[in-house]
Formats: structure tokens, C-alpha cells, sequence
């Protein structure tokens, strides 16, 4: 049985862990807000960048040609995962790696390369020797446009040189602080909006220079768009998760340490106990 200084020794480690974990819940909620702020203020112009895609693309004709609308036979496919550089965030990693295993397991069939942004994504498959085409950390305090443009350069290069066949990109979609999506999106080939027929255009358009030649132009920055995008998104739900996972740490310490503290007080009034037993027995083993 632990004598009191023990559990007194444990109700301080447990202080010191609750402190630990308080400071890293403000950490993360002060992050989280401008994190939030990034990924709401990043979806007006990723969808506005998509509705332009698809006008342009019910205003060409079916054969236009450009090297990231090919479609070709689903040999290589190119994943880009995007997880965290740290842990201490729930089970943000855990479910994102989830869903990446069983859409490997389920593509097993087909040769499989891996784009990871975030340490613990790529340790997880670099264990599992997993061919990785290039690592880059997630920068939790800003994405900035030059990494954005490397990203996407790397992807659609690879898709240009025929190194794989179609692009896959996996990322957190930021709901809310508890709604936190592990979301599958095609990113290459690009496809054509479905349900969208020549003639239904949504809102007219005066092109100039040509809508071939702009979507040629926009077809990449399209690809930057939606990278930026699950970016911002990732780093919100990482952020979001943090703070959920310290929060319940820092709950779940005070409670132990509530536990504990009774314990050291039953432990200390044993101890009171015993030794007021034994100097009543040596009182009456001295008078007899």
C-alpha cells in the first residue's frame, strides 16, 4: 500500500503534468482562432475558383487538350496525406492514418507512392516501407505561398512526366471543434463537373483571350487553390483537436488529483491512527 508521502509525491507530478497540459490548452486555443479565421476565410475564393472551373470547362469543347486533363489507365497513384509535425492531439493523426491504411488495403492491386506533409504521417509509412516521393512539415503557425507552389509543382510535374496516374489528396476538413472530417479528394486528373451539360452554364461569360487558353492558364492555380486549402484546413482541425485533447487532460488531472488527495488524507489518518495505537499500548504496556 502507498504511504502518504508517495501519493503526496504523486499528487505534485500530477499538479505539475496539470499545469503542463493548461498551458498547452491556451496555446492551442490562441492558435486555433487565427487558424479558423484562415481556413473560413479560405473557402469563398476555393469555391469561387471552382465555380470559374466550371463554367470554363461547359464553355470548351469535350476535346480540349492539356496535360493535367489526360486521363489515362490507373497504374501509379500518387497520395498526398497531410497529418501533424506533433502528437498531443487526440485522435487527429489516428483517424486520418485510418482511412489512408484502408484505402491502401483497398488499392492493394495498384503501385502506391506517398506526398506527406506532417512527421507523424510519414513516420507511420516509412515504417511499413512505403516508397515516399518527399516529405514537408506542417507549419502549424502560417502556410506560406512558396511551399503551396512546391507542393503543387511537385504534383503536377510528376503527373506531367507520367511518374504515377492520378492524384489523391487526403486532409482534415476543420467543421468545428468536435466535427473534425478525414476527407478523400481527387485532385488529378481533373474531372469534369458531373450533372454539368453543354449550354448550362451558370453564369455567363465574355472570354478574352479564349476559355482554352485561360483554363490553361488556371488549371494550376486551380491545383494551388485546393492544396492552400487543405492546408489551412488541416492546421485548423489539428489545432481544434489539441485543444479538445488538452482540455479533457487537463479535466482528467484534476480529477486524479481529487482521488489522490483523498487518498493521501485516509493514508495520513491511518498513519495518525497507528501511531496513537502504539503509544497507547506502550503507555499501558508500561503501567502493568
Amino acid at each position: 500500500m502507498a504511504t502518504a508521502k508517495d501519493i503526496k509525491k504523486r499528487i505534485a507530478g500530477v499538479k505539475n503534468i496539470q499545469q503542463i497540459t493548461r498551458a498547452m490548452e491556451m496555446v492551442a486555443a490562441a492558435r486555433l482562432r487565427k487558424a479558423q479565421e484562415m481556413a473560413q476565410s479560405a473557402r469563398p475564393y476555393a469555391e469561387k475558383m471552382k465555380g470559374l472551373m466550371e463554367n470554363l470547362w461547359v464553355s470548351v469543347s469535350d476535346d480540349i487538350e492539356h496535360p493535367l486533363l489526360e486521363k489515362r489507365e490507373i497504374k501509379k497513384l500518387a497520395l498526398t496525406i497531410i497529418t501533424s509535425d506533433k502528437g498531443l492531439c487526440g485522435a487527429y493523426n489516428g483517424n486520418m492514418i485510418r482511412k489512408i491504411q484502408e484505402f491502401i488495403n483497398y488499392n492493394s492491386d495498384k503501385d502506391i507512392v506517398l506526398l506527406c506533409i506532417g512527421k507523424k504521417g510519414y513516420d507511420y509509412f516509412k515504417k511499413r516501407n512505403l516508397p515516399i516521393i518527399n516529405f514537408h512539415p506542417l507549419p502549424v503557425k502560417g502556410v506560406s505561398i512558396e511551399m503551396v507552389k512546391e507542393i503543387a509543382g511537385e504534383l503536377i510535374d510528376g503527373y506531367k512526366k507520367r511518374e504515377f496516374d492520378q492524384v489523391i489528396l487526403f486532409f482534415t476538413r476543420f467543421v468545428t471543434v468536435m466535427n473534425l472530417r478525414p476527407t478523400e479528394r481527387g485532385l488529378l486528373p481533373l474531372e469534369r463537373p458531373k450533372g454539368k451539360e453543354l449550354g448550362e452554364v451558370v453564369q455567363e461569360y465574355i472570354f478574352e483571350p479564349s476559355a482554352e487558353k485561360l483554363m490553361a492558364d488556371l488549371l494550376p492555380r486551380f491545383i494551388e487553390t485546393e492544396v492552400y486549402n487543405s492546408l489551412v484546413e488541416s492546421i485548423a482541425s489539428e489545432l481544434g483537436s489539441r485543444l479538445v485533447s488538452m482540455r479533457n487532460a487537463t479535466k482528467n488531472s484534476g480529477e486524479m488529483i481529487d482521488d489522490l488527495t483523498l487518498s493521501y488524507n485516509k493514508a495520513r489518518q491511518a498513519s495518525i491512527t497507528r501511531e496513537l495505537l502504539e503509544i497507547v499500548s506502550g503507555a499501558d504496556a508500561l503501567r502493568g
